[in-house]
């Protein structure tokens, strides 16, 4: 924390933001049995909504206390911008359903010392756009769903896309062990595959432009990667450093040679 350092037990269940507070870390609630967040009214920053951290207007969701009991989450409409690690790396609470509001724009977005936006004004610190927090660090078994009136993503066959499906920002079903990708596909964001353990094989079709960071981390079962154009196609395709972060060997298949 800024200005007034406050010290918290780890074993904390409930925690109250006082007014001095005007900066929280990334994780620094990410408290495994913390059940609920309150927050001063008079706090200028800061504001909580059924036990949920967020930015003063809602605007960013900055921590969901991941001890809590409840089963499903709906993220606010007025929400746009999902903290890093807002969900948590953890398998301590019970939510089993998340969905997402009408005005989420973008997942995993880092204060990295300079605070969270609190609406469209401002310069965005980093945003990964990396839905993962969600799945993968917290073993996410559940379902993610999508609000009807949001413009921003597509879920389909167990996936979360760009509204235009050129950007895979997750394979949300831990139990897949295929995907193929659709051949509009030009971005697998990072982390889109992150902790997918059962998967075996991923099909990439030839338009594919760019693989980032962690996009195939931790896929300890891995088999074959199946490209859709020629060797020299694969090589064209950006790769950000480890894009295949623990996973170990597998194989790369090409359409075209």
């Amino acid at each position: 924390f800024k200005s007034t350092p406050i010290e918290i037990a780890e074993t904390a269940t409930k925690i109250s933001i006082p007014t001095s507070v005007s900066l929280i870390w990334d994780e620094a609630l990410m408290l495994d049995g913390l059940e609920y967040i309150t927050v001063d009214a008079a706090n200028e920053t800061y504001s909580s909504k059924d036990g949920v951290l967020f930015t003063k207007s809602l605007y960013t969701l900055v921590q969901y206390p991941i001890g809590s009991t409840r089963e499903s989450y709906i993220i606010p409409d007025e929400t746009v911008e999902l903290a890093n690690f807002s969900f948590g790396n953890s398998e301590a609470g019970k939510l089993r359903s998340i969905t997402l509001g009408a005005s989420l724009a973008r997942i995993g977005t880092l204060n990295a010392g300079y605070g969270y936006r609190d609406s469209d004004e401002g310069t965005l610190n980093t945003s990964t756009g990396d839905i993962f927090y969600l799945r993968g660090f917290m073993d996410f078994d559940g379902e993610i769903v999508l609000s009807p009136q949001n413009k921003s993503f597509l879920i389909e066959d167990g996936a979360l896309y760009s509204a235009d499906k050129t950007v895979l920002y997750a394979l949300c079903d831990g139990a897949a062990t295929s995907y193929t990708c659709p051949e509009t596909l030009k971005t697998i964001e990072v982390g889109a595959f992150f902790g997918c353990s059962r998967l075996k094989t991923v099909s990439v079709n030839a338009g594919l432009e760019e693989i980032m960071s962690y996009a195939f981390g931790y896929c300890s079962r891995l088999q074959l990667v199946a490209f859709g154009g020629s060797q020299a196609d694969w090589g064209n395709v950006e790769k950000h450093s480890n894009w295949y972060y623990q996973t170990g060997s597998f194989n790369i298949s090409f359409a075209n040679n």
